[in-house]
């Protein structure tokens, strides 16, 4: 047997989307995700913040309140 090393958020996210698109992902007040649906916002957060020129390895600070956009 051949140990793995962890996965990074991206690529559980990623895994567990592919396989369960529509199970609920996350809930905070009267909002729900599901898999699916937080992958592709989380998706469109990171192509933004690539446009605006982020890069691996550069540093981002983000100051919002609790809530799930946060995530």
């Amino acid at each position: 047997m051949t140990h793995q090393s962890p996965a990074t958020l991206t690529e559980l996210l990623a895994g567990r989307a592919a396989r369960h698109p529509n199970k609920l992902a996350l809930t905070f007040k009267h909002q729900r995700w599901s898999y699916g649906e937080f992958q592709s916002e989380v998706n469109r957060v990171a192509n933004a913040l690539q446009r605006l020129g982020v890069k691996k390895g550069d540093r981002v600070a983000f100051v919002l309140p609790n809530c799930a956009e946060f995530l």
